[in-house]
Parts: structure tokens; sequence; C-alpha cells
């Protein structure tokens, strides 16, 4: 199991950003990147049922195009979503307007599909993070102005 940790200098140079929710509760939060997309995505949300788990999963905009199905699941089953761009892009690579667009047309993505189901979403999922959009880079980088 490969382990990562933010460097810490990052959380004083976006102190606006979510790094960490304050708990006295021994809480795990569990997220998956990169769905939904059949067979992982499946297998995920089957196991989260057996153990009555709930996760966050950040979604690729055009993979939840591809698989409104999948993606109507996760959003039935309680699960939270963030965003995780339309085309998974590098933020070092991509220019900061064509980043931007990117992530802004996941998210219309998201909020296109989230209106078109009859989503009667439980909310066990974390308060907190629900009253947020989330977003997460892929890679785990990008620029200071994306």
């Amino acid at each position: 199991m490969l382990l990562f940790r933010t460097p810490a200098i990052l959380s004083w140079i976006f102190p606006n950003l979510i790094w960490h929710i304050h708990t006295n509760s021994k809480e795990l939060f569990l997220t998956f990147d990169d769905g939904p997309i059949p067979g992982p995505t499946e297998f995920v949300l089957d196991t989260l049922n057996t153990y009555n788990a709930k996760a966050t999963f950040f979604c690729i905009g055009d993979n939840i195009g591809k698989h409104p199905d999948l993606f109507n699941r996760i959003l039935q089953s309680g699960h939270g979503i963030g965003n995780h761009t339309f085309n998974h892009l590098r933020g070092w690579g991509t220019s900061t307007e064509k980043y931007v667009n990117n992530v802004n047309q996941c998210e219309r993505e998201i909020e296109f599909r989230k209106r078109t189901t009859n989503n009667e979403q439980p909310t066990t999922i974390n308060q907190q993070t629900q009253s947020k959009k989330l977003f997460r880079p892929p890679y785990g980088r990008i620029r200071g102005k994306q």
C-alpha cells in the first residue's frame, strides 16, 4: 500500500482550502478517483455496501457522461461526489484558462446528472463536505492560479 501525505507547507500557502476535517470521533474518510467506470467502480460500491460504509468519489466528467447509470448508483447509495476535471488534465501541463474551463465543464456534468435523476440522496456523508463543492486535481498537482 502506497501512503502519501500532502506537504504541510501547502496548507500554509493555500489556507482557504479544506486540508483536514476535525472530529472528536474515530472516523476514516474514504475517497476514490477517476470513475465512474464499469468494473472497478462497481466492485468498490459493492464492497462499501457490504460494510455499510460511505465514501467520496472524485469523478471525471467524461466518465460520468459515458456511464450515467453508474454515476446515479453512486448518488443513490448516498456517497459524496467530487470534481476530478472533465478529462483528467495535468494542471502543470495545461494553460490556466483551459484547466479552469475543464474543471467547470466537469462541474456542469455533475450538476446536470444530479438534476436529471430522481435522486433522494441520503444525508449520510459528513455535512461539512456536503455543503461544499469538492475538487481533487489529477496527479495531485496544479499551478497556483488554477
